[in-house]
């Protein structure tokens, strides 16, 4: 099962003859739905996700 889901979305698709990750715009979609996800997780459990990473980030950096 997962060896089909992984052919389904890696391999060439000989209709479109692109995979998915070649596609800019599926990614930028993929992103985007990842980042609302991770957004709409942190208010629902009360977590400032982008403040917390913002501050890791900042810890490492300086």
């Amino acid at each position: 099962m997962k060896s089909q889901f992984l052919h389904g979305c890696c391999d060439l698709d000989p209709k479109l003859g692109e995979t998915m990750f070649d596609s800019p715009g599926k990614l930028l979609f993929l992103v985007a739905v990842c980042l609302v996800f991770v957004f709409f997780f942190g208010q629902i459990f009360n977590i400032d996700v982008f403040g917390s990473a913002i501050k890791y980030i900042n810890k490492w950096t300086s």
